[in-house]
């Protein structure tokens, strides 16, 4: 492993490798023919819908790469849900037919042996919890083998394109409640518990070669084998074949997430995106668009990548995703 480089595993963690094609039929259906677009300058807009959770989730099936409705699990606020709750590779996914507890808040928690997530409080908090003691019983995940997910998902209904921006302000707070190594002998190249934030950036330029392509942008939130997160940067050779761009956050969040207090992330990230499409195309991914500001920001997925045996629980709060034109 050269100096520099965030830790991975022997298949990268990406689930959203395996639903490139997914991703790829929401967003380009999604696509505008002006490639940048027009408006406002100073105008803003939020790019999440239902940030705080209030409206539930589409549970998937957990077969890994298909987008396969299991059941609705709704929250506090009626309006129809736009997040999808994405289940891969578990042997415990929730579906209709989950029990649903009510807390006194009037928070939803679906509940089984080996997740938990509970969503809908007036704090707008979303929790998730996974035990892979559970999920893979005795024997540790073997190299190759695909690993456990629990991550919720959007497309975004306004996708901006680069060059309409002069900022993209991401916030988030994040708070580890639990990260406890199940098993013994855990191999940090293979095993691992990592919380991520990806976002998609994609070519939908009608007519364009590469249209459909895309680049993927990631957040770390917290990796057990690191105080520190440090830049990756490579091609996913497990799914997708597209290029994945993973900075240290600048400023880094504070305070660090592994003290078990609430963690804070106030980034613009543009100027990064930027960069990793430009050194995506360096590097021969890429190739059909030559204007980077037309590559749109698309989607997003954020939760739990799994390939070590832990009892993990993460709680999120104050998630936005602040479009600046």
């Amino acid at each position: 492993m050269k100096p520099g480089t965030l830790l991975r595993f022997d298949i990268q963690p990406r689930m959203s490798r395996r639903r490139f094609g997914l991703w790829s039929a929401a967003c380009v259906a999604g696509s505008a023919t002006n490639p940048l677009g027009v408006a406002a300058a100073g105008q803003q807009e939020q790019l999440i819908c239902d940030p705080d959770f209030q409206r539930g989730f589409q549970l998937l099936r957990p077969e890994p790469g298909k987008k396969v409705p299991c059941g609705i699990v709704r929250g506090p606020d009626s309006r129809p849900v736009v997040w999808n709750l994405a289940q891969w590779s578990s042997r415990f996914p929730f579906d209709d037919s989950t029990p649903v507890t009510r807390t006194d808040c009037g928070a939803r928690q679906p509940e089984n042996a080996a997740r938990r997530v509970r969503f809908g409080d007036p704090e707008g908090i979303l929790t998730l919890a996974v035990d892979t003691g559970v999920e893979y019983g005795d024997r540790l995940r073997r190299k190759n083998q695909p690993w456990v997910h629990l991550l919720v998902s959007q497309r975004f209904d306004s996708q901006p394109a680069l060059g309409q921006l002069s900022k993209l302000r991401l916030t988030l707070s994040g708070k580890l409640v639990r990260s406890v190594a199940v098993r013994m002998n855990q191999d940090p190249g293979i095993h691992a518990a990592q919380c991520l934030m990806f976002i998609t950036v994609q070519n939908l330029v009608e007519g364009n070669p590469g249209f459909g392509d895309l680049l993927w942008f990631g957040i770390p939130i917290y990796d057990n084998r690191t105080r520190e997160m440090r830049t990756y940067a490579a091609q996913d050779f497990a799914g997708s074949g597209k290029f994945i761009f993973t900075p240290a956050p600048e400023p880094p969040a504070r305070p660090n997430i592994h003290d078990g207090d609430w963690s804070h992330l106030d980034l613009d990230l543009l100027p990064r995106i930027r960069d990793g499409v430009n050194l995506a195309r360096d590097r021969g991914h890429l190739r059909d668009l030559d204007d980077v500001d037309a590559y749109r920001v698309t989607g997003m997925n954020l939760g739990w990548e799994m390939p070590g045996t832990y009892d993990v629980e993460i709680q999120i709060q104050g998630l936005r995703l602040l479009a600046v034109h």
